[in-house]
């Protein structure tokens, strides 16, 4: 076990394939980890671990989930962040080949982000999107009417548990909020020069994810819709269905959650006919952390109340 020091783990890290430098063979696949100080990468090839990015004594890094929605990102040669100065709040970035720093101010208190949309680095506030291309940081307003939510709190739309609640499938961006006091996201296109935006209305309590192909997979009660850009179409129907857990789907495969005498189900929608499982069989389980599907097994990931990982495995 490798534990990466003091302030880490407290946010999702990602993983990106990164030139470290000129002499490089080429990109080499890093987890990229943030604390309010540092951020470090270590090689998925060599498991060594290096530090990327630190801050002046000034300055601290937005690094935990529990005050937004915030993670580093990263391109082919660059890691950025966000990070406060004396009040201010700035994108930042560094170029991990030669070490060039940049930062661009926002001009609101809180911002969620950075994501890597496209070729793009975006972060959204509240009431605006701001996008670096080509190292021009422009902010575009959010609709009228439309406010997106940067802080974690309950709400009736929910994201698959430990995820950033954002969702990127290519150059298309999902953010969640309400419009009006409806739920629903934000669906951004970033393909010309300006953002087209679209507000999905999800007007029922839902928990969602995203499938293999980066399109959000949303369960209601009753229902599982798939979306493809601003359109959906619902993949199950089943009146015991329940909204408040993630499902998952693949081809024609689906995997959900049912209520019934006895509590909580997996119900699995694959080959033959629909087959149940139920919750207590899993050890201390208390929530979804993600479904993968390889061959004929579907396994689930899930977090018990100690806050440990477990592995569930069925021959499908």
């Amino acid at each position: 076990m490798r534990s990466l020091g003091e302030g880490f783990g407290r946010c999702p890290f990602v993983i990106r394939e990164i030139i470290t430098s000129e002499n490089s063979d080429g990109p080499e696949p890093f987890l990229i980890a943030i604390s309010p100080r540092e951020v470090k990468g270590m090689s998925l090839v060599t498991l060594q671990t290096r530090e990327l990015l630190s801050v002046a004594k000034e300055e601290s890094i937005l690094a935990s989930s529990h005050v937004g929605f915030v993670a580093a990102e990263a391109d082919a040669r660059t890691i950025y962040i966000l990070k406060t100065r004396n009040g201010t709040l700035y994108l930042a970035s560094v170029d991990v080949v030669n070490g060039q720093l940049a930062e661009f101010p926002i001009a609101e208190s809180f911002a969620a982000g950075p994501i890597l949309v496209g070729s793009r680095i975006c972060v959204y506030t509240e009431t605006s999107l701001y996008v670096l291309n080509n190292k021009r940081f422009q902010a575009y307003p959010l609709p009228s009417g439309f406010q997106a939510w940067v802080l974690p709190e309950a709400r009736p739309l929910r994201s698959q548990y430990g995820k950033s609640p954002f969702l990127v499938a290519g150059k298309t961006l999902y953010i969640p909020g309400l419009e009006n006091n409806v739920p629903g996201f934000l669906f951004i296109t970033l393909l010309g020069t300006s953002p087209e935006m679209t507000f999905i209305p999800i007007r029922q309590e839902a928990t969602y994810t995203q499938d293999l192909l980066h399109r959000p997979v949303v369960s209601t009660e009753k229902k599982v819709l798939v979306y493809q850009d601003a359109g959906s179409v619902s993949v199950k129907a089943d009146d015991q269905l329940i909204s408040r857990r993630p499902a998952y789907f693949a081809g024609q495969d689906v995997v959900a959650f049912t209520q019934r005498a006895g509590g909580e189900w997996l119900r699995f929608y694959i080959g033959t006919g629909p087959q149940d499982y139920s919750t207590t069989k899993l050890h201390e389980f208390v929530e979804v952390m993600g479904f993968f599907g390889t061959g004929t097994c579907a396994t689930l990931a899930y977090v018990d109340t100690n806050l440990l990982l477990g592995l569930a495995v069925w021959d499908v």
